[in-house]
C-alpha cells in the first residue's frame, strides 16, 4: 500500500486526517508577517483569524517550498513505500508545481523513487471530498498510479460555488477590478463564484443581498443533485453561526435527503476570501 498525502488547503479536519493516516503538508499562511497554522477543528482558533481578517489585518499565503517536500516524501522513499501526494489545484497555486520539483530531486539520490503527483484542480472541501474517494480507493488496495489516472478522469465531478460578503478581499487578491467591486458595493451585488473544469476561478454570476446569495449556492446543489438519492453535500463558512445554519438549511429545502457537513473555511480560503465566505461543495454521480 502506497503513503497518502496531501496539504493543509484540503480543509478536512487534522483528526479525520489522522484517523486515515494521511500526511499533511502545510502551506504557509502569515498574518501581520507572523506564521499561523490552525487546523479547521479549532473553531475557537479559526474563529479569532476571521476576526483579525475583519479587524484589518492583512494575511498573505504562500506554497510548501521543494525542500519541505524532500523532507515529507524522503522518509518513505528510504522504505520503499510508494507516495502519493494529491495537490491543491495547480491554477491556484505553485504547490504542485513544487512537488513534481521536489520528485526531481529526490530521484537524483533515489533514482527508483516512487512518488506520484496527481493534480486535484480542487480546493478546500472539493480537495477533502475528493480525498476521502482516494482514501476508500487505497484501502481497496488499488496502486497509487490507478488512483492518480482516477483522480484526472473524476476531478471534474467535484463542484465548488462560493459567495463571499466583502469584495474587498477579492480585490486585494487580484481576483476582481476595484473598479468592478466598487460598483458591486454600491449595487449590493455579491459574486457568485465557480471554479472550472481548468482550476481557474471565474465570477458566474452576481447576486443582490448576501441572504440571495446563500439561497442561489443552495439550488446550485439542488439543480445538480436532485435526482441522486442522499446526496452529499459540504458547507464551509467564515461567517457567524447564524449564516452557516442558514445556508445549511437552504440546502436542506431543495436536497431534504442530503448528508451535510459544515466546517470553517480553512485559512488559505479565508486569506483570500475573508470573514463572510460560504461555499457548498458536492460531487454529481458519474456519467457513462
Amino acid at each position: 500500500m502506497f503513503k497518502l498525502m496531501t496539504d493543509s488547503a484540503c480543509d478536512l479536519p487534522q483528526a479525520t486526517l489522522r484517523d486515515h493516516d494521511v500526511d499533511v503538508v502545510a502551506l504557509h499562511v502569515l498574518v501581520n508577517n507572523q506564521e499561523v497554522y490552525l487546523t479547521t477543528d479549532n473553531v475557537a482558533g479559526m474563529h479569532d483569524f476571521y476576526q483579525q481578517l475583519g479587524a484589518g489585518h492583512t494575511a498573505t499565503t504562500s506554497q510548501v517550498s521543494v525542500g519541505e517536500f524532500v523532507a515529507a516524501f524522503e522518509p518513505y522513499v528510504r522504505n520503499d513505500t510508494p507516495v502519493l501526494y494529491l495537490a491543491f489545484d495547480s491554477a491556484l497555486s505553485g504547490t504542485f508545481a513544487g512537488a513534481v520539483q521536489a520528485r526531481r530531486v529526490i530521484q537524483e539520490d533515489y533514482p527508483h523513487a516512487d512518488i506520484t503527483i496527481a493534480d486535484s484542480r480542487a480546493a478546500s472541501c472539493g480537495l477533502g471530498m475528493m480525498l476521502l474517494d482516494v482514501i476508500k480507493l487505497r484501502d481497496q488496495g488499488q496502486p497509487a498510479a490507478s488512483v492518480a489516472a482516477w483522480v484526472q478522469q473524476h476531478r471534474h465531478e467535484y463542484h465548488h460555488v462560493v459567495t463571499i460578503d466583502d469584495l474587498h478581499y477579492l480585490v486585494a487578491g487580484g481576483r476582481l477590478k476595484a473598479s468592478a467591486a466598487k460598483i458591486g458595493a454600491l449595487l449590493n451585488l455579491h459574486p457568485i463564484l465557480e471554479l472550472q473544469e481548468d482550476g481557474a476561478i471565474v465570477v458566474r454570476h452576481k447576486v443582490r443581498t448576501f441572504g440571495k446569495s446563500l439561497r442561489f449556492l443552495a439550488q446550485q446543489a439542488g439543480d445538480a443533485l436532485g435526482h441522486t438519492p442522499h446526496p452529499t453535500v459540504m458547507i464551509v463558512s467564515s461567517a457567524d453561526a447564524t449564516t452557516t445554519a442558514k445556508l445549511a438549511d437552504a440546502v436542506r429545502q431543495v436536497l431534504p435527503t442530503a448528508q451535510i457537513t459544515s466546517m470553517p473555511v480553512g485559512t488559505v480560503l479565508a486569506s483570500h476570501t475573508g470573514p463572510g465566505c460560504c461555499a457548498v461543495f458536492f460531487r454529481t454521480p458519474a456519467t457513462a
